[in-house]
């Protein structure tokens, strides 16, 4: 018998640490018998490991000299997977596509998860304060969210790839000054909803301030949105990073990227080269299937209109 069902048996109401215990054993559970969450949670942990070793092996310069940087020998120029030293083969100028991908995945990793972080922050604060003090404040909010989520990633890319030149700060600041406006109208949307609860409704008759009412009472409820939102945001930051990178606006040469990686292998498609292609392509794509399938099994988890569904 769990520590809620014993208070309620003797009419005594449940501690805050006896809830929240309870809570989090009952997330673990749940979380066990979603397959969905499992298999998305194990390939987004594994591209991670992976991103975490590509951060570190780029600092260091022997790496460079043996896997990084370009060579002049022709016999290791456009090597074919499991055909010598390099596992997955070499690109058009003699580098090793193993520890590319290993470094690119890396990159990738480490922009998702800034730029995802930038943006929940952003969306969080503006919709909360537009769903909070309501009026022209949420007017205002609301319609540069309306203008903001209509405007398109690449062109916002493009205009500041001239003010900024080509490289990651377009990605930076092109990706986020656009995907908080979907985030800030769920979190409206929920704060809507909060404002005229019973006990906001009371700590506002009772002179709280409104900064204690937002972390209090506001912030908590908002969590499990936020979680889902981040694991769906962290693979969409990498598609359109992979985007801007392919087409030449994003992460430049020497810094691997996948997306760069594969614009740079395309011109030898037709030679029969595919592997310079495919072995980013992939690793984007697992990545991309494996963030979404987790933000699919924690939205099951965390809703519970979705419990039982599947």
């Amino acid at each position: 018998m769990s520590a809620l069902q014993d208070a309620a048996l003797w009419h005594e109401p449940p501690t805050p640490e006896q809830t929240r215990r309870h809570q989090l054993h009952a997330g673990l559970r749940l979380l066990a018998r979603n397959r969905l969450a499992l298999i998305g949670g194990g390939i987004s942990l594994v591209f991670v490991l992976i991103g975490i070793a590509g951060i570190v092996i780029i600092g260091f310069d022997r790496f460079h000299d043996l896997y990084l940087d370009q060579t002049l020998d022709s016999a290791v120029i456009l090597r074919a997977p499991f055909t010598g030293e390099n596992v997955l083969g070499t690109d058009a100028l003699g580098r090793d596509l193993l520890a590319r991908t290993v470094a690119g995945i890396g990159v990738s990793i480490m922009l998702a998860l800034a730029i995802t972080a930038l943006t929940l922050i952003l969306g969080m604060v503006l919709g909360t304060v537009a769903a909070f003090y309501g009026g022209w404040i949420d007017v205002v909010i609301s319609a540069v969210i309306d203008v903001t989520w209509g405007f398109p990633i690449i062109l916002l890319a493009v205009a500041l790839s001239g003010v900024f030149d080509r490289g990651i700060e377009v990605v930076i600041l092109s990706v986020p000054l656009i995907l908080w406006a979907g985030f800030a109208r769920i979190v409206r949307g929920e704060g809507l909803s909060l404002r005229e609860r019973d006990f906001v409704k009371a700590a506002r008759a009772m002179g709280v301030p409104d900064w204690k009412i937002i972390l209090r009472h506001f912030v908590p409820n908002l969590i499990a949105p936020t979680i889902v939102m981040g694991t769906y945001y962290i693979p969409v930051v990498i598609v359109f990073e992979g985007a801007l990178s392919f087409l030449g606006l994003g992460t430049q040469p020497p810094t691997p990227s996948l997306g760069l990686m594969a614009a740079e292998g395309r011109q030898h498609l037709l030679n029969g080269d595919h592997w310079v292609v495919t072995v980013p392509g992939v690793s984007l794509v697992l990545m991309v299937v494996g963030f979404n399938t987790l933000g699919d099994g924690l939205r099951d988890i965390l809703d519970p209109r979705l419990r039982g569904v599947r």
